[in-house]
């Protein structure tokens, strides 16, 4: 007959989430966009260490994940697309963690919340130009950058990649990399 063997612990499964949170996204730093990486040091700073933190590997369990769910969308109130983007990080920390650890690593459900479609609103004429004049009055890096979206149709990412050396005035061009 099979006997069930506990899994002992070992120094490794001691240590708390938050140093293979951090080990993680030391990882991900050589391998990933700079913006990528701003998202999930977002992701992990500000909901999972704060949150998840001093969890130890091996008590995960599905009830303390669909805790953290509901507190990111009902106490946080973040929106379904971004609970589901920060789980994404955390599957990821996950999967990493029961690399390092020796052992049976417990099976986590992760319940990823419905994301429903939102219908865009798109700007009339008038308050593109009223946004627009708005925008020029005081001009600021923050503003220059929401002015540039608007008038190019450059996306978020590629606006935080921008660097000066992708712009020709000469030109009057911008050359997004990839």
């Amino acid at each position: 007959a099979l006997v069930n063997v506990p899994t002992l612990p070992t120094a490794r499964t001691q240590e708390h989430l938050s140093s293979y949170c951090l080990e993680w996204l030391h990882t991900k730093k050589r391998t990933v966009k700079e913006s990528t990486y701003m998202k999930y040091s977002t992701a992990v700073n500000k909901h999972i260490i704060p949150q998840l933190g001093v969890c130890r590997p091996l008590g995960f369990t599905t009830e303390l994940m669909d805790d953290f769910i509901k507190e990111l969308q009902f106490e946080d109130e973040l929106a379904p697309k971004t609970v589901h983007d920060i789980l994404v990080v955390l599957h990821g920390i996950l999967k990493f963690t029961a690399s390092k650890c020796k052992g049976v690593f417990p099976t986590v459900e992760i319940n990823y919340p419905k994301i429903g479609k939102k219908e865009m609103r798109v700007l009339s004429r008038e308050e593109q130009e009223r946004f627009i004049s708005y925008l020029q009055k005081d001009l600021n890096p923050c503003r220059f950058g929401i002015l540039l979206a608007l008038c190019t149709g450059i996306r978020i990412g590629e606006l935080c990649a921008l660097r000066w050396e992708y712009v020709s005035t000469r030109d009057k061009a911008i050359k997004i990399v990839e």
